[in-house]
């Protein structure tokens, strides 16, 4: 992995970059939580990646999708990988006909997405922290995950199904934001978090938590039930 992640950073540029360098960056990255808990209803999600791919592609960008399981550091691979500046020079100069052409191309990942989205995971559990960590390795303009939220580190046991206390979560974030500096100045949609939690206190624990450690991260946060393309 850290060659594949080697060759991401080289291709997205290894500069730290504030903010105002973001608007620059051209990597859109689209994160699927595919542990356990999200396997009732992952297949829900497809038609936002779509939606989520069509948006990025139509924005000119280059979009990265993969699942994440219990070790997405080891395991990543980007799999579906698309160029929104990749469009038949018939379409050059006309942005209604390249943009339908972005449109088809990200409808036509369907099978593909499907088939990610049952595979057999490679890594047991949940990293969405260690999700969120690859995905700055690729400097992005944007990040969308879809998630609970519920398990967010398998290899911590960070549960947020369970209680925790301030000093707990303090120290989520304060272990955890510098590890994301590659999302500094990133648009972070988070889809889904919360969803099938055990209680209401779990839920505003998780909903909670992803905004104070992205935001400390330097990333602009938003949650949402639902990706609307």
């Amino acid at each position: 992995m850290a060659l594949l992640l080697g060759g991401v950073v080289a291709l997205a540029g290894c500069a730290e970059e504030g903010q105002g360098q973001a608007a620059s960056r051209r990597n859109a990255v689209l994160l699927v939580d595919c542990s356990g808990s999200t396997a009732a209803f992952r297949s829900t999600w497809i038609p936002e990646v779509i939606g989520a791919t069509a948006q990025a592609l139509n924005r000119r960008q280059l979009v990265w999708i993969d699942c994440i399981d219990g070790s997405p550091l080891a395991t990543a691979r980007f799999v579906l990988r698309l160029d929104g500046r990749n469009i038949p020079s018939a379409y050059e100069g006309n942005e209604v006909l390249a943009d339908e052409f972005n449109r088809a191309r990200a409808a036509s990942l369907r099978p593909k997405l499907e088939q990610l989205f049952a595979g057999t995971r490679r890594a047991r559990g949940s990293g969405i922290l260690d999700g969120l960590e690859a995905a700055g390795g690729l400097r992005p303009a944007q990040v969308v995950l879809w998630t609970d939220g519920l398990v967010i580190q398998a290899e911590n046991r960070i549960d947020l199904n369970k209680p925790l206390s301030p000093a707990s979560e303090r120290g989520i974030v304060d272990t955890w934001a510098p590890r994301l500096a590659g999302l500094r100045g990133a648009q972070v949609t988070i889809v889904g978090v919360g969803t099938g939690a055990h209680s209401a206190l779990s839920a505003r624990q998780v909903r909670r938590l992803f905004p104070e450690l992205l935001s400390k991260a330097g990333a602009n946060v938003e949650l949402s039930p639902a990706f609307v393309s």
